[in-house]
């Protein structure tokens, strides 16, 4: 388990430690951590072009159709955590708190079935400039597919459901993907 911080405040199994100590020392909690507000329609945009892009590496794994449906919850799951990130300024499939992907999205519905598999992915944004969505969403799914563990799980035809959500700072995008089988 490997936590950024942003900023290079932290790096590493170190930063973990760091950061759990401080965060159970009165550091940001969701209670009191500001949320970040955010573009409903810049993060739309943007999760449903990160979608196109899965879906495009799918269909040239030769995956049969359909390719994937879109899950409302597992998307507002996504969303929450990529907000979450972006709000307590940490990159990890665990949140400060010890909770994974699973655990986070059980707040959401009661019973998940299936397998849930995560990718995340973040970039500092080139200040003052819009930021070019297309862009950042060939950018998401290119490095997922460079990465052996978060491409098998994009191209695992067992995966029938997702969720995508995306979440920005003045600086950052955050997207969180979650897929789940039947």
């Amino acid at each position: 388990m490997t936590h950024f911080a942003r900023k290079g405040r932290f790096l590493g199994v170190f930063a973990a430690i760091t950061f759990v100590f401080l965060a159970s020392c009165g550091g940001p909690t969701r209670q009191d951590a500001q949320e970040i507000p955010q573009d409903d329609s810049l993060q739309t945009l943007l999760e449903r072009q990160v979608l196109t892009n899965v879906l495009a590496e799918r269909r040239i794994a030769g995956l049969p159709s359909p390719l994937l449906e879109e899950d409302g919850d597992l998307k507002a799951s996504a969303r929450a955590h990529s907000l979450d990130m972006a709000t307590r300024d940490y990159f990890s499939h665990i949140n400060p708190e010890g909770q994974g992907p699973l655990a986070r999205h059980r707040k959401r519905v009661t019973f998940v079935q299936g397998r849930i598999g995560e990718n995340i992915w973040s970039t500092r944004l080139t200040p003052g400039q819009e930021p070019n969505l297309g862009v950042l969403a060939r950018r998401s799914v290119t490095a997922w597919m460079g990465s052996p563990d978060h491409r098998a799980l994009l191209l695992d035809g067992q995966m029938k459901r997702v969720g995508i959500g995306a979440a920005f700072t003045d600086e950052w995008v955050f997207v969180t993907l979650l897929m789940q089988s039947p």
